[in-house]
């Protein structure tokens, strides 16, 4: 009968040094896939936050009716400052567009579902004039924030508070603000941009205003030659007292919106309100300085609508300095 013996020394010997030479050999190959899996996970998480970004502009253009960007969402349970409102369907679509899977935008969607953050700040404002470099000043105010990630789990104790290990958001450090680390992948997003081209689509409104009343005025001087009257059109408007105490129009001021007045002048009604849906107001006879006496020659009319544009909101009939007056 043959005995069983075990590894000799030598043989064991052997094994050690191959176990040795095969660590040496694949523990660089672990270590390289692993520095590999995290760079691939922080490459997809980053372009992940810029979808969501441009995600959020396109929200302020198509479905705010002020150009604003979405609010972070919280639940009060395990979500403080999520990037999507999952109830918010318009919102969710919007995402889905631009490349944003659901189960993604408020956590990694792995195991760990460690969140993504979002913070934002409102209520920025910024005076400009209304045709870009010159005209009277209007107020804009916007929107500004930052959707990154962090290494908090979904649920845990740093769920609670909201920004993780990052500061706070403010109006005061927004321009230099970035995510403390382990926090990542800052995407920063504001509503500038899309108020800025509110701004230019109300000033052309206006400027089309201003052309067509003027038109319409000239088409009806023209067909009266020698006549001095008023030919602005009217919509039932009557006489004031005083132009002066009535931001110098000598008839009351008529709203536009969805007003008869640009059947008159070949418009759209929908043209009567600005990009942000204030009401423009019209004047068929406008004195300034209130100087003169209603429908005297020669004829200017004007158009007004409130400066603090973003807001949407009629114009002041009581404060004139918180108006736009275009005379024409």
């Amino acid at each position: 009968m043959k005995t069983q013996r075990g590894f000799t020394m030598i043989e064991m010997t052997i094994a050690i040094i191959l176990i040795g030479v095969v660590t040496i050999i694949v523990a660089p190959l672990l270590g390289e896939l692993a520095s590999s899996q995290n760079t691939a996970y922080r490459t997809r998480q980053i372009t992940l936050n810029r979808k969501i970004a441009k995600a959020m502009i396109e929200y302020a253009k198509r479905v705010s009716p002020t150009g604003s960007l979405p609010m972070f969402y919280s639940n009060n349970s395990d979500l403080f400052a999520a990037p999507l409102n999952p109830s918010d369907n318009a919102q969710s679509n919007v995402y889905q567009m631009n490349g944003v899977p659901l189960e993604e935008a408020n956590d990694d969607n792995r195991a760990a579902h460690l969140l993504r953050i979002f913070q934002r700040i409102g209520g920025l404002t910024q005076t400009v004039p209304l045709s870009r470099r010159s005209g009277p000043q209007v107020t804009i105010t916007f929107e500004y924030g930052a959707v990154y990630n962090t290494t908090c789990s979904k649920g845990a104790s740093c769920d609670k508070n909201a920004p993780d290990v990052s500061a706070l958001m403010t109006s005061s450090n927004y321009g230099t603000w970035q995510p403390t680390p382990p926090d990542f992948g800052a995407s920063y997003v504001s509503s500038w941009p899309v108020q800025m081209a509110m701004l230019a689509d109300t000033d052309k409104l206006a400027q089309a205003l201003q052309d067509a009343f003027s038109r319409y005025f000239d088409a009806q001087q023209a067909a009266n030659p020698g006549s001095t009257a008023n030919f602005y059109p009217n919509n039932g408007a009557s006489t004031v007292a005083s132009a002066s105490s009535n931001q110098g129009c000598w008839y009351s001021w008529m709203s536009l919106n969805n007003s008869s007045l640009l059947d008159t002048v070949g418009l759209n009604r929908t043209m009567g309100v600005t990009a942000w849906g204030g009401n423009i107001e019209y004047c068929r006879d406008f004195d300034a300085t209130g100087s003169s006496s209603p429908d005297a020659a020669p004829h200017y009319a004007a158009i007004r609508f409130n400066n603090n544009v973003s807001a949407g909101s009629a114009p002041d009939a009581s404060i004139a300095s918180n108006n736009v007056i275009l005379s024409f």
